[in-house]
């Protein structure tokens, strides 16, 4: 085995120099970077003793080229940082085109790394670099559907995560690191629910992962090869890598898992236990749903497919989906992004098949640009519009987000949907649903533990933990947030947990006082607990 170094990445090949320093090509693998050793074997050669063009006309002699390129190595490994420290995770996704998204500890991507042609197609026109996963998702889905790569009805997505071993702090917090990845889990399980027909999530390890690596294929498509190869099954590197996501998916989910290479999840879901959702009432990226029936809280008949509008603000596309949920109309959206935003209006009409504001009135006016959802009861008010303040049980209505800026308004597509005919629950908490959210603490000796009192109004999102330090009535989104939930209502505030926005570093001092407070995130407002005034231990 030889070793070198990239000085070159030209799409599936990468220019190292070898210790004798020869030239040559060898075949790219994920995770490779200009400046990186790397070991490669003979049929990892495509082309041998190639001298790079741009040496010819400098280089006089073999003395000048050792000087010149000793010089350049000694300053770039002076003055390079190899990402692979800072990857805490790797995310695989494979729909057609296969992508990595190396990931900081706070699922923020550092680098998107195409792991066949159809992906760097897709990355040339794709922002997903120094953006959070969730949104990265977001934007390779969309691209991957623009260029034709999604067929309709057959959008299948497999995801993969996996810690990196060669992250700086791996091995010194197995147990917060372990958290983390049941969370990035998590986050993926919730980032794809109404973005693909169906998915499945795995997490493996890392040995799977350098496999993976080594045979240039995704970590998903890895642990396809490795089912197939223990069932006996005969299978080359190249079949696994050109295998239809579809079966893939089938396949994992037969599996046993007794490895621990493969867990699936499946929070909020009416699915089977394997993991792998199939929405009801949901749609791909950039395509309106078609809405299933069944007989607890839809139709008899489906609803009708209605064309998408793509919507674009400053390269943005908006896409508009949902699906019924109890008593409850869920709809969710792609966040735009842009200057000058003011708020998302969500549109509701009986008869026109494009509402928008303010032509048709609106339900909610929420003024966070990094909401993406909303939960709409049969009780909730309507202002304007052509029928009365509330929805009526039964019958249709159509629905769409207009997103205004100052100095335009953004339309998304419109969807149908017939409310549910169960009656409304009208039974009273039990809980005063005008008393305010309570905060109480204790300081243990590895953090601060946070409780809270749930929630008991009507279109309620999401709990985020915030904490400032010199802010005494800290609130999200100003102050940023640790951490956000759905359900729970408790907290293990932890330094290595890191945090999003804020006025510290992002990670506590032990001894130092902060400002703690649950910030209640509702559909059309917010609405903040108590502060607690807390020395972090």
């Amino acid at each position: 085995m030889s070793k070198g170094t990239i000085l070159e990445i030209e799409n599936d090949k990468v220019l190292v120099m070898t210790g004798e320093c020869d030239f040559i090509y060898i075949k790219r693998k994920s995770g490779m970077f200009v400046g990186q050793q790397v070991q490669y074997v003979d049929r990892d050669t495509k082309i041998k003793n190639r001298q790079s063009n741009w040496l010819v006309p400098v280089i006089s002699s073999v003395a000048a080229i050792f000087v010149i390129i000793s010089s350049y190595f000694i300053f770039f490994h002076k003055n390079s940082v190899n990402p692979l420290n800072d990857t805490f995770a790797f995310v695989d996704i494979d729909i057609n085109p296969s992508i990595e998204f190396m990931l900081d500890d706070s699922n923020k991507v550092i680098k998107a790394v195409p792991l066949n042609k159809d992906a760097e197609k897709v990355i040339k026109g794709a922002q997903l670099d120094n953006i959070y996963l969730e949104k990265a998702i977001t934007n390779f889905i969309a691209k991957s559907d623009e260029l034709g790569f999604i067929q309709i009805g057959k959008n299948y997505l497999l995801a993969t995560v996996s810690l990196n071993d060669e992250y700086k702090e791996y091995g010194k917090d197995t147990q917060n690191q372990k958290s983390s990845l049941d969370k990035l889990e998590e986050t993926l399980n919730i980032a794809l629910e109404d973005k693909t027909d169906k998915f499945k999530v795995n997490k493996v390890s890392p040995i799977i992962k350098k496999k993976a690596s080594k045979n240039n294929l995704s970590m998903g498509r890895q642990l396809y090869f490795d089912n197939l190869k223990k069932s006996g099954n005969e299978i080359s590197i190249d079949e696994a890598r050109n295998e239809d996501v579809s079966i893939i998916i089938d396949n994992l989910d037969g599996s046993s898992n007794e490895s621990g290479d493969t867990k699936t999840k499946s929070p909020n879901s009416t699915s089977s236990p394997t993991g792998i959702k199939t929405n009801t009432a949901s749609a791909r990226v950039l395509t309106t749903p078609t809405i299933k029936p069944n007989s607890k809280n839809t139709p008899t008949k489906p609803a009708e497919t209605k064309a998408v509008e793509k919507v674009v603000y400053d390269d943005n596309i908006m896409d508009l989906s949902g699906k019924i949920k109890g008593n409850n109309i869920v709809l969710n959206w792609t966040p735009i992004e842009g200057a000058n935003f003011q708020y998302y209006k969500i549109v509701i009409s009986k008869n026109n098949s494009k509402p928008k504001y303010p032509d048709d009135g609106y339900l909610y006016a929420i003024s966070d640009i990094n909401t993406s959802s909303v939960t709409i009861g049969m009780d909730s008010k309507y202002n304007g519009g052509d029928f009365g303040e509330r929805l009526i049980p039964g019958a249709r209505y159509y629905f769409s987000i207009t997103s205004v800026f100052k100095d335009k308004k953004v339309y998304s597509n419109t969807i149908a949907f017939t409310c549910p005919k169960t009656a409304v629950n009208t039974t009273k908490p039990s809980v005063d649903p005008n008393s305010a959210p309570k905060l109480t603490a204790k300081v243990e000796s590895n953090g601060i533990a946070l409780s809270w009192t749930p929630n008991t109004r009507e279109g309620f999102v999401y709990y985020k933990v915030v904490i400032s330090k010199d802010n005494p009535h800290p609130k999200y989104p100003e102050d940023g947030y640790m951490w956000y939930s759905e359900k729970d209502t408790s907290y293990m505030v932890e330094s290595s947990n890191g945090y999003n926005g804020g006025d510290f570093d992002g990670k506590l001092v032990s001894g130092q006082k902060y400002y703690f407070s649950i910030t209640y995130v509702y559909n059309d407002k917010k609405i903040s607990s108590n502060t607690l005034y807390l020395t972090y231990p």
